[in-house]
Formats: C-alpha cells, structure tokens, sequence
C-alpha cells in the first residue's frame, strides 16, 4: 500500500503559532510512524518541504500546495490521508483531493486544546458542497481510530489497485448457460478494473503440448515435488491414469508461461471456462490451473499468487481479486454453493480451489499432504484436487448486477472443520475440495437473497474493508447476515 499523507495549518498570522505547529508537526510524524509500522509505504513529502525553513511545518499556501501535489503524482499514491490537526482553510484541502482525484480520509485527534474537529468537519462538509469527484464526495474521516484508519486504507488502495490492473479470461464468458457470469465489459472498465483480456484455451493447450514432447522432465519434476509434499494420487483406469495426470499437470506449467509472457499487463486474475474446451474436446479437466495458480509455491519455488476462477465468471474473478488486493498474503477461496443449510453452508468447486485452504496455510508441505487427486465425476478424463477445509474466521462474498446496479454481497462467519458427518451425504463430486461456513443467518432468506451460485472467500473478518473499497467503487455493499 503507497498513502500519500498531509498536515496542513492555519494560514492567518496568530497567537500560539509555535506551539501549534509543534503539536501539528509532532502528530503527523506519529501517525506516520504508525503506518510504517503496518508495513504501509508513505510518501511524506513535507519534511523536505521544510528543511532549512523557519515557518509553519504544515501546508498553509496554494504554492505549497502545487509542490506537493507534484511529489504525490510522481509517487502514485494509491490514496490520500488528509491530517487536519488544528484548523486550516477547507479550500486548501478541496483542491489538492480535486486535482489528486484518490481515495480520500481525513484525521484528527481528540485534542481538547486544539482545534481538529472544527478542521475536519468544516473541511468535510466544504468536500460535499464542492463535490466535484467521486472521491471528494465519498471521503471518510476519522478521529483517533487509527485501527479503522487502517481498514480504510487496505480497501482503498485495493479499489485503485484494481483500477491500474487487468483481468484475464482464457476461454472468455460464460460457460452453461449460466447469463449472470456474463457482464458489461466496457462498463467495468470505466469504473473497476484497468483492461479485461481474453484469449482462446487454445494457447494454454498449445503451449502444454509442447512441454508434453519436448520437455516432460518439467512435468515429472512437478509430479515428484507434489508427491513430495504429501500429496495422494488415487489412479483408476479411466478417469484418472497416469497420462491424464502428465497432461493437467501440462496445463499448470502452460499457464504459469502465459502469465510469466503476460507479466508486463499486470494481470491480477485469470479465469478459465474449462467446459466444454478442456473437459470435452481437448479431453481433460483444467482443475491444476484454480488449485494451484493461487498458491505461492511449486516445484520451481515461489510463486505469485494468481486468483483463478472457473467458467468464465467475471463477476466471481473481480470478487476474488478485490479480496486477493485487501489480503495479499491470503489467497482468496472460489466454489459453488454446493449446499446451504442454517448450521452451514458447503463451497465447493467443481474439482479444484485453492489448496491454501486444505490446511488455511501456504506451507506446501502443511497443506499439500492434505490434499488428494482422485478421479473426476464429469468431463471425459481428470483427477480432481480435492481436500476437507478447516476451522478459521472466513468472509465471504460476491460481487452482483440486479436491474442493472452493482451490488457487493457480504457475510462474515466462521469456517467449520468439514467433518466425516458432513461426507457422508455428498454424492455428487465427492472428490472436490469442501468448506464448511457457519454463518449467522437463515438459509431460506440466503437462497432468496444470493446473486449466483459461486461465491469468495477468503480468512478473517474483513467486511469493512470490502466496504470501503466499495464505496471508492460507488458499489452498494448487501450484508447477507443481516
């Protein structure tokens, strides 16, 4: 996260202005400091500002205000935190968050002898009266809340994120008829995301059968590494041999060279349609390409973390890089709502997800020795990668259009661990991958309310900060607990 932060002062000549500008200096370097020490990249231009200066340590002038306009456009900020510590001329802050045009905070402390509430709200509500951005009108202020502050900007900075990044559907939209994985392409390129990419499957395959014939070492070192790890190959005579195996592993190693080709288009999420391109006509399910693209580790070492969802569900692919953006380390869980009952629901996708979530780690050997590839249940050949999720905080969600509308579902809840009691009822796809999610809420009233039949997922409790990416993406948030 990169934050541009400010602290701006009184411009009128008056009493206690050493004092004061002590008390602003001194603020702004402990919130600076504070930020540092959540790993936040701050560009703070005001200290060179000042050296060498003898007057006031905050921003006072328009002259001072253009010089440090251009230090936060050189920087690409991602966001905007506006310190208001005493008061200031609200005009001062409505241009530079006009010309700046980022997410935007205000703060202030709680300090009964200065004068940061009247700062921040007359600055707040000139921001309204101006209104001349989305992100003037939508700023968020805060007063001492420096844990909120923070939530604020893992949002932010993911909503712009998105802006400057692209998305990647191999094979396109949308699989089985399924019209709500479809969307406005143009539409959310406009506001959402930078470019949204599309190329046929057939390079994933071309590219796999090359490694096929001339380089099935690649193939055999990734199959040692995996078995390695613990991973249990369960062979039968049709769905799953070892041919099959050499040719989904091919498609992973394929679509790590695409990307690593594509690495200059700054590509945050592919989704692949796999039916009826690779389940049928080329003979093989993808599922290597959803288990194992978003995980940080293969035979060849680290990896970057790819969110990769199926079927060509590009509401489902911005959903999981929304969150993959607010968590970076964590990557984020894409399945069907394979059940839904008041004590759980299942998310399950059809024959891989993450394996992150076999073990809630991106230790390969903690979560690949719980993991199984075993005989697919459609398509005409395929192992699945499939493994019994485990206990841990987990939002979920996804991303909607209703009459036109954007909407972000939400819920938080907590991941149950997916116990013999819940296997033994599961008939269809009994080798995928399942998550149990308890969350406080009736089912009949979820299944009323769901925008579709995939949702996201990813560890701990972070609605609000979906929130607050929303509202940069003016993107009406549905709590479904609610």
């Amino acid at each position: 996260m990169r934050v541009g932060i400010v602290s701006y002062t009184d411009p009128r000549k008056t009493a206690f202005a050493r004092e004061r500008e002590q008390y602003i200096e001194k603020s702004h370097y402990q919130l600076c400091e504070f930020l540092r020490a959540h790993h936040i990249e701050v560009v703070d231009p005001l200290p060179q500002m000042r050296e060498g200066r003898k007057h006031a340590f905050g921003i006072a002038t328009d002259a001072e205000n253009k010089e440090f306009l251009k230090t936060l456009v050189a920087n690409e900020v991602e966001a905007l935190i506006v310190c208001i510590w005493h008061w200031t001329e609200p005009q001062l802050v409505i241009w530079l968050a006009r010309e700046l045009n980022r997410p935007l905070a205000l703060y202030t402390s709680q300090n009964a002898a200065w004068a940061g509430s009247v700062g921040i709200t007359a600055a707040g509500a000139s921001l309204w009266e101006h209104a001349a951005t989305h992100h003037v009108r939508t700023h968020q202020r805060f007063m001492d809340e420096t844990g909120e502050l923070l939530r604020w900007l893992r949002g932010a900075t993911a909503f712009q994120r998105m802006r400057q990044g692209s998305i990647l559907l191999w094979g396109g939209s949308y699989c089985l008829g399924m019209e709500h994985l479809q969307d406005d392409i143009p539409n959310l390129k406009s506001f959402l995301v930078n470019d949204i990419l599309t190329e046929g499957q057939y390079i994933i395959i071309k590219r796999a059968e090359e490694i096929l014939q001339s380089n099935p070492k690649r193939i055999a070192k990734l199959r040692s590494w995996l078995e390695a790890q613990g991973v249990r190959i369960h062979f039968d005579r049709k769905m799953l041999t070892a041919s099959v195996l050499e040719k989904q592993l091919a498609l992973y190693l394929a679509a790590r060279d695409r990307l690593n080709e594509l690495r200059d288009l700054s590509i945050l999420g592919v989704s692949v349609k796999c039916q009826p391109e690779f389940s049928i006509e080329y003979g093989v399910t993808a599922c290597t390409l959803p288990a194992f693209l978003p995980f940080a580790s293969d035979a060849s070492g680290l990896q970057p973390i790819i969110p990769t969802v199926c079927e060509g569900d590009i509401k489902g692919l911005l959903t999981a890089v929304l969150f993959h953006q607010i968590q970076p380390e964590i990557p984020p869980l894409f399945g069907d709502l394979k059940f839904v009952s008041n004590e759980y629901l299942v998310l399950s996708n059809c024959g891989a997800s993450s394996v992150f979530y076999a073990a809630n780690s991106l230790d390969p050997k903690a979560a690949l020795s719980k993991v199984m590839i075993a005989p697919q249940c459609q398509g005409v050949s395929g192992g699945a990668i499939g493994y019994d999720g485990k206990a841990g905080d987990m939002t979920i969600g996804r991303l909607a259009r209703i009459d036109g509308r954007y909407v972000m579902q939400v819920a938080s809840g907590r991941a149950m661990a997916f116990s013999q009691p819940m296997k033994k009822n599961i008939m269809w796809g009994k080798t995928w991958p399942h998550v149990a999610i308890h969350l406080k809420t009736d089912a009949h009233r979820f299944i009323k309310q769901a925008a579709g039949n995939h949702y996201v997922a990813t560890l701990g409790h972070c609605v609000q900060e979906i929130t607050y990416a929303c509202q940069a993406a003016d993107i009406h948030v549905q709590d479904m607990t609610v």
